[in-house]
């Protein structure tokens, strides 16, 4: 009589299959979840009565390496200059901070809202271009209250994760989020961080050190100036030497910009903008007019994957595949757990840091402000590393030996988080 088909090894595959997928799963909700608390670009800004006038400075503390300067005296608006170090096209680079020939200035700060669903301004036509509406906004504003009327005109959305502080030649001066406008008081200095100023409290705002230096020098009520300001609001971080990235100080009265390159505020140079507009000046580096600056010339030398273009993205895609991998070995029974616990968590931490710059640049151990989770995250490393050396050393002791691709794994890990400085008592 013929037997019947054996499925006890169709359905085995159909369990382990179903369960990798159900791995998965869960890694892609943990991938959303991180890349939803993944940080903007860290700034500090402030706007001052000076004896020459009113003055705005920005720091810019970007981690790229593609600082710009631009000129526009193109006819059909008003001639405007701006810096940036995002680059949004061939030789167009996103503006962070500019002013124009009126004396309106303009500058960008990373500041997270929660979205209101039902907000009226839903309505209004949406801002497709970020770094196109604030170039428009420089060549056909004048004043604040042109600002402010030429921005209630958008859903501004776009600007989610941002705050626009905008002064003109007056001082006068209004802060746009996404949802409302901040008049500031005329009180001299203003000083503005990553929040946005119509819901931070005050102990809120000075949990942001860059900001809370900056009050605790006005109030030693002592003659500073705004390199004085900019340079106590600046950020230098001793693990790779990173930190502000460009600082721009602008005075509306003269036309005149003045820059300090990589937090180094001994060298300033200093362009008078009508001068630049009639020479016809476009763009130019910010490093070539600065003597060589040793902590840029050590960043250019140890750039991470988030300078590269699509390199968070490879680096997500590449934690996705290690998860993948550990998952398949574990269901399979191969390598011990262990081990492919320490692979999976690999993956897992691979997409944290493309997610979240700061675990790259900051200061280790590393402490977030809001999430208490990301600041346990930060020790990985160790945990990643311990579970490897258990595994491997598990794996010596039994018939299979470790795999030559997970002893390769565990290695160039290894000197991925040596390249990183991630063990920082080292």
């Amino acid at each position: 009589m013929r037997q019947p088909p054996d499925f006890s090894a169709l359905r085995q595959q159909y369990l382990a299959g179903k369960a990798v997928c159900r791995s998965m799963r869960t890694f892609i909700l943990l991938t959303i979840l991180v890349a939803s608390v993944a940080s903007a670009t860290a700034c500090s800004a402030f706007r001052m009565a000076t004896g020459d006038g009113w003055v705005v400075g920005c720091n810019e503390d970007a981690w790229r390496l593609t600082p710009h300067i631009t000129w526009d005296a193109s006819p059909g608006g008003l001639a405007i200059c701006t810096t940036g170090s995002r680059r949004i096209g061939p030789g167009q680079f996103a503006p962070q901070s500019g002013m124009n020939e009126a004396g309106l200035v303009l500058t960008r700060l990373a500041a997270q809202t929660q979205p209101i669903p039902t907000h009226p301004s839903h309505h209004l036509p949406p801002i497709q271009d970020d770094a196109a509406f604030l170039i428009r906004l420089l060549r056909t504003c004048s004043t604040v209250a042109e600002a402010e009327d030429f921005a209630a005109r958008f859903d501004r959305r776009r600007f989610l994760g941002d705050v626009l502080l905008v002064m003109d030649s007056t001082g006068a001066t209004v802060v746009i989020e996404p949802y409302t406008f901040v008049h500031p008081a005329p009180d001299s200095p203003y000083l503005l961080s990553n929040f946005c100023p119509s819901v931070t409290s005050e102990p809120d705002r000075l949990a942001l050190g860059r900001y809370r230096r900056g009050t605790e020098l006005i109030a030693r009520d002592e003659p500073f100036t705004p390199a004085d300001l900019a340079e106590t609001m600046s950020v230098h971080r001793a693990r790779h030497g990173d930190g502000t990235l460009l600082t721009s100080l602008w005075h509306p009265s003269t036309l005149k910009v003045t820059l300090y390159f990589y937090h180094d505020f001994t060298h300033a140079v200093t362009i008078d903008l009508r001068e630049a507009w009639a020479a016809g000046r476009t763009l130019e580096p910010i490093p070539s007019l600065f003597p060589p600056n040793p902590g840029f010339a050590h960043l250019r030398r140890h750039p991470s994957p988030h300078m590269f273009r699509f390199g968070p993205e490879f680096l997500a895609f590449l934690g996705f595949v290690l998860a993948l991998l550990a998952f398949t070995w574990q269901i399979r029974g191969r390598q011990p757990w262990s081990l492919n616990l320490a692979l999976a968590w690999t993956g897992a931490y691979a997409v944290l840091l493309a997610a979240h710059q700061p675990l790259w640049f900051f200061d280790l151990p590393y402490h977030h402000p809001q999430h208490a989770w990301l600041t346990a995250a930060s020790a990985s490393p160790w945990g990643i590393l311990a579970l490897f050396a258990a595994g491997l050393f598990a794996a010596r002791r039994t018939p299979d030996h470790p795999s030559f691709l997970a002893k390769s794994i565990a290695t160039l890990t290894l000197l991925a988080f040596l390249y990183g400085r991630f063990f920082p008592f080292f």
